[in-house]
């Protein structure tokens, strides 16, 4: 405000976690965050809004020791976010989401992760009369930002290999459908990684796998999502590499690589 008394910026960002353990076997947590950002300049002596959004998420997880080494864990997600368009309209998200992982080790080397997740996103948004724009805009609007719900679901497991006390390797998959209007697609997904211990001081770790997500917009907003799935799913190819090392008083430096291929 000093250097450009005509601009207004607000944020704030807040979070909270909770953990109980009920019994030795068992632990519940709550984890509640939020954010909230928002923009405005002074023109001709009216305050335009630039830019507004907020989004809270509240998870509540439990975990559970089925053995000495088995364990569950299920949690869900409830969100809301919500972004201002122009004028006085807003559009708005409201999320569901679940999921559940069972580990088990099998053997000393082996370890088994299996898993399943599902989504449910709600949108909305304060559309303009139908009278206040050609018929081609409005229907392009109201597909775009009208009442939807998308929904995705899938599973994954990831099998954890650990041939000497210096080498990890992981290979896992995960497979999910995705739901929007009445377009539907299924997207596979393989990824793997190899970690290795050079030295007591040295390691080194290399990452590559496939990655889907919606068609989504440049720079994301809140609450703001292309709806139908034009076009198919994002795909991205993806592959980093990295080198971890341990200095003294407990600190640790590391250096990544990646790349990142989307069509």
């Amino acid at each position: 405000s000093l250097f450009a008394p005509e601009f207004t910026i607000d944020y704030r960002d807040a979070q909270t976690r909770v953990a109980w353990d009920p019994s030795p076997r068992d632990r519940v947590t709550l984890l509640a965050f939020g954010s909230y950002d928002f923009a405005s300049q002074v023109e001709d002596g009216v305050d335009r809004v630039l830019f507004a959004s907020e989004l809270y998420r509240v998870d509540l997880a439990w975990d559970h020791q089925l053995g000495d080494r088995e364990k569950v864990r299920a949690g869900v997600t409830l969100g809301w976010d919500r972004s201002r368009l122009v004028g006085r309209r807003f559009a708005r998200d409201l999320s569901l989401a679940a999921r559940a992982r069972w580990t088990r080790p099998l053997g000393d080397r082996v370890e088994l992760k299996v898993g399943g997740d599902v989504r449910a996103d709600d949108y909305g948004a304060d559309l303009p009369s139908e009278y206040a724009l050609i018929r081609a805009d409005w229907e392009e609007t109201k597909r775009v930002l009208g009442d939807r719900t998308d929904v995705v679901g899938g599973g994954w497991a990831t099998v954890l290999f650990r041939p000497t006390r210096k080498a990890e390797l992981m290979a896992g998959a995960r497979f999910d459908v995705y739901r929007s209007l009445d377009a539907t697609e299924p997207a596979f997904e393989p990824r793997t990684s190899f970690t290795y211990e050079v030295t007591p001081r040295l390691r080194v770790k290399t990452e590559h796998g496939i990655a889907h997500q919606p068609p989504a917009y440049s720079i994301p907003i809140p609450a703001l999502s292309v709806g139908g799935l034009p076009g198919g799913l994002q795909e991205s190819f993806q592959s980093s590499a990295s080198a971890e090392v341990r200095l003294p008083l407990e600190l640790r430096m590391a250096a990544t690589a990646f790349r990142g291929v989307t069509t």
